[in-house]
């Protein structure tokens, strides 16, 4: 064929239970000019040979690459990158699924308004009964029209509108221009990290509100590993941090900067404090309550006290009044406790 209007990169690593699911959703696609590059992470289950035996036999245009050793999801999706032909590109989780009319509506829409960037809404299933959990696609007269990346972005850090990676068409120019890359071996919030940067980049943005894609929670997710809720906040510190450095080295306004302090970087260190505390890190909590760093890290949410007032003072509670704040979360982990 010659090259595809879109592209869907899927990351794979020992995927067998469900990489199947997946394809079929692609394979029911009402959009047909799109190829699938299906990058498996050196599984050692039966996911490539599945996948390969899948595609061979689908009718849809395919790569299949074998990367060797594992890399991660980030090496893995960059991979896709590489290889990808089309004018759009997608990244789908692999133990996820996608409704029928997931390309056709973004693409048609990535077209006629010229985007850099389109986005759907979500629903978040139960991967063993498929029941619903939630549903996130709330129709939204923000946008009524295209916006500016720079506008979503900070809409998006101000909690006003809910964008993820996986949701998203992007225009595969607009990343290879920018030379937007998932940062390699990054177990928490790479995702976010290239969706941030992504939007910073976009010239034009807009949302349909319909739940074209399907995230299936299991007890194999990233998201449901105890280890994930125990450190995410401390990599999401890591991660505001970098953001910023890519901010100051693009040259961008500013007040982008405060955005991210105000906004994401001082509630991550919110809530890297108290999950400390919820995971019994005493020790780590007050040694880092006496970097000099982390406290004014705590103070740049000062400024959106009539934004969110309960982030600033509990901000406030840890920096003057310590002992109060450790004492609430010690209740909030023994509760926890009688729970499990």
């Amino acid at each position: 064929m010659s090259n595809p209007r879109a592209s869907v990169v899927i990351p794979a690593y020992n995927a067998a239970g469900w990489i199947e699911r997946l394809l079929e959703s692609l394979k029911r696609q009402t959009f047909r000019d799109f190829e699938v590059i299906l990058v498996d992470d050196c599984s050692t289950d039966s996911t490539f040979d599945i996948a390969k035996n899948f595609l061979g036999a689908s009718g849809l245009h395919y790569k299949i690459i074998k990367m060797y050793p594992n890399q991660g999801v980030s090496c893995a999706r960059n991979q896709g990158i590489r290889e990808a032909c089309g004018e759009y590109i997608c990244f789908i989780d692999s133990d996820d699924v996608i409704r029928p009319e997931y390309l056709e509506k973004l693409f048609n829409m990535a077209k006629k308004c010229d985007l850099d960037i389109a986005f759907c809404g979500y629903d978040e299933v139960d991967s063993a009964s498929g029941k619903l959990i939630s549903r996130r696609c709330k129709k939204s007269s923000y946008f009524d029209d295209a916006k500016t990346g720079v506008e979503c972005f900070i809409a998006l850090l101000r909690n006003k509108v809910k964008i993820e990676m996986w949701t998203t068409l992007y225009r595969k120019s607009m990343l290879r221009l920018a030379n937007l890359w998932f940062t390699p071996y990054r177990k928490i919030g790479e995702d976010r990290e290239f969706l941030y940067k992504a939007l910073l980049e976009a010239k034009r943005v807009a949302y349909i509100a319909e739940p074209l894609y399907v995230y299936c929670r299991h007890s194999e997710s990233t998201t449901r590993q105890s280890w994930y809720d125990k450190f995410r906040h401390c990599y999401d510190v890591g991660l505001y941090h970098q953001l910023i450095k890519f901010i100051e080295k693009k040259g961008y306004d500013d007040e982008l900067i405060k955005t991210v302090k105000r906004y994401s970087l001082s509630r991550a260190t919110l809530k890297m404090l108290s999950g400390f505390i919820l995971y019994g890190e005493d020790d780590n909590f007050w040694k880092a309550l006496r970097n000099k760093k982390i406290r004014e890290m705590l103070r740049y949410s000062y400024p959106t006290f009539f934004d969110k007032p309960e982030v600033p003072f509990k901000a406030f509670l840890a920096l003057h009044f310590p002992k109060v704040f450790y004492r609430r979360y010690v209740k909030q982990r023994e509760t926890n406790l009688k729970k499990h």
